[in-house]
This record gives structure tokens, C-alpha cells and sequence, in this order.
């Protein structure tokens, strides 16, 4: 089997062998040497460390020598322990020397477990750790007081005083070097057995390692004490040398079986090695079982030699001791003794396993079972199995597994439920082992390897992710089964009782796998150790993140109980409220109670049925409305939610209160609830879809007014086909919609006019003047800029047709009418008269429905009107300008041409300039409209947007702290992943960002303007102009939380830091070498121009921004909540462009209140502009109302 595979059960056949001493698996281990050593059985080094002898031990060290940094750690830990066996003198030194160098704790704590076990200190290097700690709770001591006051007969006063001092002051370097020296004398005095005998190689290793061990204080205390254990079990030795014991073997056994000898262990060993050697009396081993049944203190001693004399008389006592609760020691050494004494106590064995239902005495029976098994044993076991595996699962299942009967694959295949581990993993060895088919094996299987690679991942991971369930493992009180259950949330609360049992309520609705009970189940001892373990890990994150820690789940904390006191869980609380509602049934006290208990349950219906109930008792019950007001919240009533709220809000002092306590607070977080409802009402998801798809989509189906064909001639008179002249690519349609009817009729008939009647020199003096230098009359060419063609071409072809003036003084429009108007129909001519009047104007874009109208008002007559647009109400957005032409067809209003649009923060200086151009020009016409200044001065706008792209500058951009913002990156390359890890996920003002989608292996930071990182940061005046970038946390209240100040990238071999100036990234350096030292070496720093990288992307389309992973509703909510609060802020908030003063009171100033509207257009104008681009956006109406300013004053 083992030259098979080197599986499981290879791996057991080859500890077998060993211990029958046969050499071959010698060979069949050394030829798997090429697989790697943390991919191998770890039990075949066992067995190499069972057989022993110089070729063995070879392997061994080969191995260890081998084994990688980042391999599991509780095979390194058999792996060193195994070496240690097999050759002491060489593998202690090896072990240590790994230990001290080695940096990642994954894989020197499992090696410090290894050194610790031959110290006689099995709980490992966490307890190792606590024992160390110099403030214990009474009774307890620590490990150093503990093994020093053990000491002081042995050695001088005087260095076990400056080590005991050391000790408590966390001198571990001073403690090991006065530990050290007391050594070498304490070594001399001790006896050569083989316990001593390790102690010295030990202490012998550590001296030799001393330097490499003083860099790291961990290592020092660790070190501190192994030698303190070490020293313990020399003292051992020494005193069992100069103890004086009676001479006579009775003498001996009386004061083996007697307190005296409880602090002697080592005599103790040497004393039953002779009462073993000598033949039992009658006497003895009466007197042993005496101190058997009486429990004494040396009764597992008692136990010990009974089961060395193989005494058959002391049976039924033995059995009966497996179940003794008192001394946790007994049962196993009467479990040893009945295993000793071998087939004749099996018939006592096997009647207990029939009838007994203690728990204890059946694993105890079980454990012999497995120790000397039989065809009998499969029989009684196969007998009980049902009862068993109620009553003792996990003994049964590791005894099933440990005898390998063909018997038990029946009665087992029963049993398994999906998800139990242990019960699949032996149901599937079994199966294996006698070749039994069964269809579940391969989804069974399946799991297995799932489960095998969740636990790697997690081993090569120090830092604890929080995890979605608990497995808890419940009783069923109906089939009394015991089954293990993902659970989603367990609370429990955080004052537990006297006894310290955690009394969990599981939220989960419990359907027994067995018999299908719902609810109805006892928590196991082993989910109560699970739940304890969970509670520590919670209250450890607690400490360092803070109490929202708690509200992550799976565990949390919550008190259970009522109000009066009385500890229930809310099931047994619901009862307790239906009861006592059957006979008050209108106290409102008691329906709110009634009503909270039912929300926990998430019986929404009763609850707001009850609260409700309360509210018709007592109108004034605050409690009912804000509870009313959460189950609106919850199911998306976001209306009824605020009305509750305000209801709440509004009774002030008269409110009634029934179970809260601090009225404050309550106030306080009725108010917070009431914002965010108002935040998330004032959010908006985006449109189906958005409008500017909607404009894709109608552009697709109309592309341009000039019907030039692609192979055509250019109009612009250069010879050059339109496709490599003016057209360059195809132009986007004009902002105007596309006519129909005798409007198209006409537009196709002015087309042709520009095309073949106008003279070309004409075209050339138009285009010139349009274009200005960028036409060449010499060359006839005309440059093009590609980023502007879409919008240019149609726009000079409008101008050219209306504003234009030919040689004779008309426009293209009035020639055309005079030339053939007579020729043309009434309808057409009728339009054509109309639209000669045109001219170009300024329009506000006051109010729009999507693709359907605009509503226009015109800046300097102040005319409002509205148009039919379906192209322009999809484009524009709230408060845009438009310098486009009103014409009118058939009387009614349209927007012509492709203006340009600007936007609200133009409107100031664009009103200005204009205004002054006019009013120069009035000095010169004196009785001149708006009417004739635009037909007189039709590129205006035009003008002064080529001004404004010339003028513009990107706004300075800053940071939070005041400093210029830049692209700037480090790159690290990891030399020590296991540290770095470790210390970013220990370090408070880190947060792992990881997401569950992101690539294998990497992990996700960021850090955080909190705790240590505060002592980096250092500000610098803001300037007063620019932009600031900055990014925060937003809490699950919605509350902003720290902001940050870069984010990490960590790989397996590399990490990336990226940060918005240069002085973050010199923060992160220092804060970094702080943190993680020499586990980091620094490979780039790069720093980019953030304009230059937005160019660069900008030609590279590289700019569209990727589709958002957050949901939309989670998006509106949680921008609906930060700007509703940032909002609120900003009405009382001195604003610059307000000469300093609040919003609020700039728009009771009539000088000001101007400029708070100007200020309203751009905001209002920004969220248009996202909902036109189908995001999430807010509506600022209540922000109007607020300040008291009707969009009729614009």
C-alpha cells in the first residue's frame, strides 16, 4: 500500500512498518524525494523518527532542510519533531538554528511548538506567550515567577532575584544571559537520562544561536522561556538524585500512592519502573484499587501500574473509571491500564459500550476498542451505531476510521449529511479502503478538495477575514443527532452569566438534517468553544477597528433579555409578550415591546401591526414612530419613512418614551435617520435609458443637414473630394432636430443652393471670415482640427446661410427668397419668410424633459418660452447657455443650428462682454435692439469661446493637507510577504480593502489619515483658488469616516503604493520603513503630471470610465446621504464667492442673493449633467426652498 501511494493510508501502512522495525519503507520514502517535502504525508516522518538508525535521521534532516519558509506550519512542526526524535544532538541544533532565523511566524511558531514539546509545554507558542505575560489574573502566575520560585533551593539568590526583576521589566536579552549562566552549573549536577540529557542540548543550541536571537525581542522571550523549561527539568533531575525514598517495595508503593510523591515526578517514574520489574502482591494491587475507587489524587498513577501488572481483578474498577469527571487524567490511565491488560477486559469493555449513555465512559470504551480491535468489537460497535453516533459522533467516526471495518460502511452511509466533514472524510476512506461504490463519493470529493484548497489559501494568510457564517454544531433535541450548521448570525450578549456559558440565540431558522425538526436543538460544548473563539477574534478586531467590528457578523453582540431584567432569548421573549398581552391589550409599553421583538424576528408585518397599535394607545409614543419609520426605510418607502420620522422629530417634549433611556441620543439618531431618508429622496437611480444613449441612438438615425456625398466635390471650392477635405470624419448631427415635410423640402433646396449656385468666391470670402487664418484663399485649403470638425462644419454652414453678407448685402437666406421664392410652394415660402428674420441669441436652458421639449429663456430680453426638441432636451442639461437661433415654423417655436453651449460658470463674464460689446454698439446705433446688435455681430459667441480655449487653464489641484497634486507611485519589491502582511494588517491606520473578486494572491490597502499616521502628515496653507482631491471612507451610517492618504497593492513578490502628492509618498516611505523595515526593498518612485496623464488619455481614449460595481441603488443612497449632509453644512458655511458669508444669509442680501442663484445654477447644472450620462444624481429642489429663492428670480 505505501509503494502505491503515499496517500493516507500509505502513510499509516508506513508508520506499520516502522514500528514493526521492518527497513524497507527506508527506500520507498527516499524514492518520493523529488516530491516536495510540504506536499508529502506528514505520518512518514513519524514513522522515520519510530524506526530510527543513521539512514533515517538522514532523511529527516535532508528534509527540514529542505522545507520551504512558506510551507504549512503543522507539518514543519512534525517534521522537527520527528528529526529531534530520531537524533537528538544534531536535529535540537538544526530545529533552533531554523527557529532563530526565521522570520515568518507561520513557520517558526510551529517550530517553537516542536522545541516546546520536549520541554514538557504541549500547549504551544500563544499559551507560551500568555504564561510569560507578568500581570496574570490570580490564582495564576507566570511561567518565570512560576519555574524561578521552583528554583530558588537550587540556585543563588542573588541572579534569581536579577532574572525574576528582567523578567517583569521585559528584559528578555538581560533574563537569557543570567539564565545562560546559571546553566553550566546546574548541568554538572544533573544525572544522565534522556530528559536532562535534551534540556542540555537545548540550552547547549540556544547559547550557540544567542546572536542571532537578540535581534528579534520576540525571539527573546520566546527563548527566555525554552530555557526557563528547560532549566525546570534539569532542577527535576538534580532533586531526584538527592531524594531518599523507604527501602522496601511496599514503603516505596504507599508513598508512590500518597500526596508525598505529587512533587517528585521524576522518582516517581523511577519507582514504578521497579514495582513493574517486581512481581505484583495481592496486597498491591489491593491497595491500588483502592486508591482507584477512592479517586485520590494518585489514583491515575494507581491506574498505571494496574494496567502494567495486566491485573484482571482491578477490570470492573477501571472501566468504571473511565467515566470519573474529576481528574481529567484518570480516564486515560485507566484507558491505558484496560488496554494493558488486553483481551480479557474486553468483556467488560464491550458490556459497557452496550449500555452505558455517559458520554466519557463511551469514548473511553471506544478508545479501547481501536487499541485492540477485534471481529467482536466491530460487532458491539456495529450493534450500538446509531445510539453512538447521538451520543459520542466524533469518538465514533475517529474509532470507525482508526478500525477501517468493512461492517461500518452500511450503517455509516446512513448517518452522512451533507457537509459533515468528519462523517464524509471516513465515509470516504472507507468506501476507498474495500472498494465500495456509492453516488455521492464524487460530491463528497468534490468538497473535500474544495475545503483542502480554502485551507491552504488560509494558511499562507495571517491576516483574519472576517468570515460570512459560524459552523456550529447542534444537537437536535428530537432525534438527538448532532449535525454541523453554516449560521449566518448568532448573537450573544456581551454580559454573560456567572458561569461564563455563552447562551447564543441563532437567528437562522435550524432544520435538523436528520429528522427535519426546525428549531428545536441544544448547543453543543463544541459550538460553545467555537462561539468562544469567535468571541475573542471579535473583541481582538473591536479593539483595533472599533466597535463597528461588531456589526460585521457572523457573531454579534447584543444584549438578550427584557427590560425588567429578566435573561430571554427573543423567542422566548415573543411568548413572554403574547402572554402578557393576552390580559393587558392596551398598554402601548408592551405592543412597542411586542413590536421589537417581532422586527428581530423579521416578522415585519405583526411588528408594524403592533406598533401601530401603540400609536392609536398613545399618539405621543415616539418609539412607535421611529420604529414605523425604520420598516418604511427597509422596504424602500422612503416617504412614509420621512413622514414617521418628522412625526417623531415634532413631538419634542411631549413625546412619550417607554424603553429608551438616553432621550438625547434617541433625538439625536432620529434626526441622523431623518437626513439620510432625506439624502436618499433627493438621490436619483439613473434613467432606463439615459439620455445620452438616447442622443446615440437618434444621431444614428440622422446624421447631418449638408447632403454632400462622401465622393462628392467639397463645397468649400478646393477640388478635393468632401471626404478628404472638410468632411475628415462624419460630423455629428447639429443640436437641432431634423425637420419633415415642407421644412424638408426647403432644407434640401437651400442645400443644393450652397452647393451649386453660390459662387465660389463667395464660399472662400465666408470661409475666411469664419475660419480666419486657417483658410488659405491662395491654396484654397482649409485646416481642420479633428477634435473640433464634428461641431464646426455644421455650425458654419448655419451661419453661412443666415448671417453671411454676399457681395450685394444680403444673406444666402434673402438671395435664395428673392432669386426663387416666386417659384416656390405657399407652405414653403411661408417658412422661408419666417426664418430670414432669424438671428443667432443667448438661451438659458431653465427646464427640459428629455426628449421632448426645452424650456428657454432668453438672457438679455428675459423672454421664457418652450420648444419641441428631441435631440437638444437630450444634450443640454439644466442652466446650460445656448448661443443657438429661435426660427419658427408654421408659427412655432424651434431651436436652429449648432450653437455653442456654454456652461453656468461662463455665464457671469460671458453676460459681461456681450453686454459691453452691445452697449458699444449702441453708441453708434443708438435706438439698436438685441435683435439688430446679434444680426450686426452674428460671431459674438464664437469669438468669445475661442477665447475662453485659448485662456483656459487646468485648475490647481490640492490635497486635503494643501499640497499639489500629482500621479505618484512606489514600487516595492517584497523580500518578507509572511512580515509585511503581518504588520499592515496589525497596523491601525491600515485598512484591508481586499474585494473577493480580486486576482488570487493580492491583497488590497489602504492607509488611513488616523492613529500613527497622523505623526507623518503635515499641512500646508490651502490656496485660495483650484480644486481639492480628496477621498474618505464612508461609514455603514453614512458618516464620512478618516480620509485617505494612499493605497497598497501586495503581491506575492511586489507592491505598489500610489498616492495624489509628493509629500504622501514621502510619508508612506517613512511610515513603510517603520512598519515593515527590511521586509520591503524600494525599486521605482515615479511621479507623473495628472494633466499631462488626462491628455495623454484623453488620445489614447482611455478616458471612458468604467461601469460602476457598486449597485444603483446602493450608489444613490450612500451620494444621496453624503451630499445631503454636505449640503446642509454648506447653507451655514462661509463661502469665498460669497464675500464670506452663509449661504443662508447671502440670499436675505439683495447685493448677494445674485450670486447665491449663480451659485444654485452650477450645482443644480453638475447633477444634471450626471443624470444626462445615465449616473446616479441629486436633486437640490428642497435646497431652493431652503433659501427661500424661486427659479423664477434667475
Amino acid at each position: 500500500r505505501l509503494e502505491r501511494a503515499e496517500d493516507a493510508a500509505g502513510a499509516a501502512g508506513a508508520e506499520s512498518l516502522a514500528r514493526l522495525g521492518d527497513p524497507r519503507i527506508l527506500d520507498l520514502i527516499r524514492r518520493r524525494n523529488h516530491i516536495p517535502v510540504e506536499d508529502r504525508n506528514p505520518r512518514v516522518w513519524l514513522a522515520l523518527s519510530i524506526l530510527r538508525g543513521a539512514e533515517a535521521a538522514a532523511i529527516l534532516r535532508e528534509a527540514f532542510e529542505r522545507f520551504p519558509s512558506h510551507g504549512r506550519g503543522d507539518i514543519a512542526s512534525i517534521l522537527a519533531r520527528s528529526l529531534m526524535v530520531a537524533d537528538p544532538g544534531l536535529g535540537v541544533s538544526l530545529v533552533v538554528e531554523r527557529w532563530a532565523r526565521e522570520t515568518m511566524d507561520t513557520l517558526a511558531d510551529p517550530l517553537l511548538h516542536g522545541l516546546l514539546l520536549l520541554c514538557g509545554f504541549p500547549e504551544g507558542a500563544d499559551a507560551l506567550r500568555d504564561a510569560m505575560e507578568h500581570n496574570q489574573e490570580p490564582p495564576d502566575v507566570s511561567l518565570p515567577e512560576e519555574v524561578l520560585d521552583g528554583l530558588a533551593d537550587l540556585l543563588p539568590f542573588g541572579p534569581v532575584r536579577d532574572i525574576r526583576k528582567s523578567c517583569r521589566k521585559g528584559k528578555w536579552g538581560r533574563a537569557m544571559e543570567g539564565l545562560l549562566a546559571l546553566a553550566a552549573p546546574q548541568a554538572s549536577r544533573a544525572p544522565d537520562n534522556s530528559e536532562a540529557a535534551l534540556s542540555l542540548l537545548l540550552i547547549r543550541a540556544l547559547a550557540e544561536r544567542g546572536e542571532a536571537i537578540h535581534r528579534v525581542e520576540e525571539k527573546l522571550r520566546d527563548a527566555v522561556g525554552l530555557l526557563l523549561l528547560a532549566l525546570d527539568q534539569i532542577a527535576g533531575a538534580v532533586r531526584m538524585a538527592g531524594l531518599t525514598l523507604p527501602e522496601t517495595l511496599d514503603g516505596q508503593l504507599r508513598w508512590l500512592l500518597s500526596d508525598a510523591a505529587l512533587p517528585h515526578p521524576e522518582a516517581q517514574a523511577a519507582v514504578v519502573d521497579r514495582l513493574v520489574a517486581a512481581a505484583p502482591t495481592e496486597s498491591w494491587e489491593r491497595l491500588c484499587v483502592e486508591t482507584l475507587e477512592r479517586r485520590a489524587a494518585q489514583a491515575p498513577m494507581a491506574a498505571s501500574l494496574l494496567g502494567a501488572w495486566q491485573s484482571e481483578g482491578a477490570i470492573p474498577s477501571l472501566v468504571g473509571a473511565l467515566g470519573a469527571g474529576e481528574d481529567p487524567e484518570l480516564p486515560a490511565a485507566a484507558e491505558e491500564a484496560l488496554v494493558n491488560v488486553g483481551e480479557p477486559a474486553m468483556d467488560a469493555v464491550l458490556q459497557a459500550l452496550a449500555s452505558a449513555e455517559d458520554p466519557r465512559v463511551l469514548e473511553g470504551c471506544l478508545d479501547v476498542c481501536v487499541r485492540l480491535p477485534s471481529r467482536r468489537a466491530v460487532a458491539a460497535i456495529g450493534r450500538r451505531f446509531e445510539d453512538l453516533f447521538i451520543l459520542v459522533p466524533e469518538a465514533l467516526l475517529h474509532s470507525v476510521d482508526r478500525i477501517g471495518a468493512r461492517d461500518f460502511v452500511e450503517p455509516l452511509r446512513a448517518e452522512v449529511r451533507e457537509g459533515e466533514l468528519q462523517a464524509e472524510d471516513t465515509f470516504v476512506f472507507l468506501c476507498d479502503l474495500h472498494g465500495v461504490a456509492d453516488p455521492r463519493l464524487s460530491a463528497i470529493r468534490q468538497r473535500q478538495r474544495r475545503e483542502a484548497s480554502r485551507a491552504a489559501e488560509s494558511g499562507q494568510d495571517l491576516s483574519p477575514v472576517p468570515e460570512e457564517h459560524i459552523d456550529l454544531a447542534l444537537q437536535c433535541n428530537g432525534c438527538r443527532r448532532t449535525y454541523t450548521y453554516p449560521v449566518q448570525a448568532v448573537y450573544v450578549d456581551p454580559d454573560p452569566p456567572k458561569d461564563d456559558r455563552i447562551e447564543p440565540f441563532i437567528k437562522d431558522r435550524i432544520r435538523c438534517k436528520g429528522c427535519g425538526r426546525e428549531d428545536d436543538y441544544a448547543v453543543t460544548p463544541t459550538a460553545q468553544l467555537a462561539l468562544m473563539a469567535r468571541l475573542l477574534m471579535l473583541t481582538a478586531r473591536m479593539e483595533k477597528e472599533g466597535p463597528e467590528a461588531a456589526h460585521e457578523g457572523p457573531l454579534y453582540l447584543m444584549r438578550l433579555g427584557l427590560t425588567d431584567g429578566r435573561r430571554l432569548n427573543p423567542r422566548e421573549a415573543r411568548r413572554d409578550y403574547e402572554a402578557r398581552l393576552a390580559t393587558h391589550t392596551d398598554d402601548p409599553a408592551l405592543h412597542i415591546g411586542y413590536g421589537n421583538i417581532l422586527r428581530f424576528l423579521e416578522e415585519t408585518e405583526r411588528a408594524e401591526a403592533a406598533y401601530r397599535r401603540a400609536l392609536v394607545l398613545e399618539p405621543q409614543a415616539i418609539e412607535a414612530h421611529a420604529s414605523l419609520g425604520q420598516l418604511a426605510e427597509a422596504r424602500g418607502d422612503l416617504a412614509a419613512a420621512e413622514s414617521h420620522y418628522r412625526q417623531g422629530l415634532a413631538l419634542c417634549r411631549s413625546a412619550r418614551y417607554y424603553q429608551v433611556k438616553d432621550r438625547r441620543a434617541f433625538a439625536g439618531t432620529l434626526e441622523e435617520a431623518l437626513e439620510g431618508v432625506q439624502g436618499a429622496l433627493a438621490a436619483r437611480l439613473p434613467d432606463p435609458t439615459p439620455a445620452r444613449a438616447q442622443l446615440e441612438a437618434v444621431v444614428a438615425q440622422d446624421l447631418g443637414v449638408a447632403k454632400v456625398g462622401r465622393n462628392d466635390s467639397c463645397p468649400c471650392g478646393s477640388g478635393k473630394k468632401y471626404k478628404k477635405c472638410c468632411l475628415l470624419k462624419q460630423p455629428a448631427a447639429p443640436v437641432a432636430s431634423r425637420p419633415s415635410g415642407p421644412e424638408s423640402r426647403l432644407r434640401e433646396r437651400l442645400d443644393s443652393f450652397l452647393e451649386r449656385t453660390l459662387p465660389r468666391t463667395e464660399i472662400h470670402r465666408a470661409m475666411r471670415e469664419y475660419f480666419g487664418e486657417r483658410m488659405d484663399l491662395d491654396e484654397r485649403t482649409l485646416e481642420f482640427h479633428p477634435e473640433t470638425v464634428e461641431a464646426e462644419w455644421p455650425a458654419f454652414l448655419d451661419w453661412l446661410l443666415y448671417d453671411f453678407r454676399l457681395s450685394g448685402g444680403q444673406t444666402p437666406l434673402a438671395k435664395f427668397l428673392a432669386d426663387r421664392g416666386h417659384s416656390l410652394p405657399a407652405d414653403e415660402r411661408a417658412i422661408l419668410e419666417e426664418w430670414q428674420d432669424s438671428v443667432i441669441g443667448l438661451l438659458e436652458v431653465a427646464d427640459l424633459d428629455p426628449g421632448k421639449s426645452l424650456t428657454l429663456r432668453d438672457v438679455f430680453t428675459g423672454e421664457t418660452f418652450q420648444v419641441r426638441e428631441v435631440r437638444g432636451s437630450l444634450s443640454a442639461a439644466r442652466w446650460d447657455l445656448l448661443s443657438n437661433r429661435i426660427i419658427r415654423v408654421r408659427g412655432e417655436r424651434q431651436l436652429a443650428g449648432a450653437g455653442i453651449l456654454f456652461r453656468p460658470s461662463d455665464r457671469e463674464g460671458l453676460v459681461e462682454h456681450v453686454t459691453a460689446r452691445y452697449e458699444a454698439f449702441r453708441r453708434e446705433h443708438p435706438d439698436a435692439s438685441w435683435r439688430d446688435f446679434f444680426r450686426a455681430q452674428p460671431l459674438i459667441f464664437r469669438g468669445y469661446a475661442e477665447q475662453l480655449a485659448h485662456d483656459f487653464r487646468p485648475p490647481a489641484l490640492h490635497t486635503a493637507e494643501g499640497h499639489p497634486v500629482v500621479l505618484g507611485k512606489l514600487r516595492y519589491a517584497v523580500r518578507d510577504h509572511g512580515r509585511l502582511l503581518a504588520a499592515l494588517s496589525a497596523a491601525p491606520d491600515f485598512e484591508d480593502t481586499t474585494q473577493p473578486d480580486d486576482p488570487a494572491g493580492t491583497r488590497q490597502f489602504a492607509w488611513l489619515r488616523t492613529g500613527p499616521a497622523e505623526r507623518y502628515v503635515t499641512e500646508a496653507p490651502r490656496p485660495a483658488d483650484g480644486m481639492m482631491l480628496t477621498s474618505q471612507r464612508i461609514e455603514g451610517s453614512g458618516k464620512p469616516g478618516p480620509s485617505g492618504l494612499a493605497s497598497l497593492t501586495l503581491t506575492r513578490d511586489q507592491m505598489t503604493v500610489e498616492a495624489l502628492s509628493a509629500q504622501r509618498l514621502a510619508w508612506a516611505k517613512g511610515r513603510l520603513n517603520e512598519l515593515a523595515g527590511d521586509a520591503l526593498s524600494l525599486r521605482a518612485d515615479i511621479v507623473e503630471d495628472v494633466w499631462r496623464k488626462v491628455e495623454a488619455s484623453a488620445r489614447s481614449g482611455r478616458l471612458e470610465k468604467p461601469p460602476s460595481e457598486i449597485p444603483p441603488a446602493v450608489q444613490a443612497r450612500l451620494l444621496g446621504q453624503t451630499l445631503h449632509r454636505h449640503f446642509k453644512a454648506w447653507l451655514d458655511e462661509g463661502i469665498p464667492a460669497l464675500e464670506g458669508r452663509t449661504p443662508r444669509a447671502a440670499a436675505q442680501d439683495l447685493s448677494l442673493r445674485p450670486k447665491v442663484v449663480q451659485l444654485l445654477r452650477e450645482i443644480e447644472n453638475h447633477q444634471d449633467r450626471d443624470r444626462q450620462q445615465g449616473q446616479v444624481w441629486y436633486d437640490i429642489a428642497w435646497l431652493w426652498q431652503e433659501l427661500g429663492i424661486s427659479r423664477r428670480e434667475t
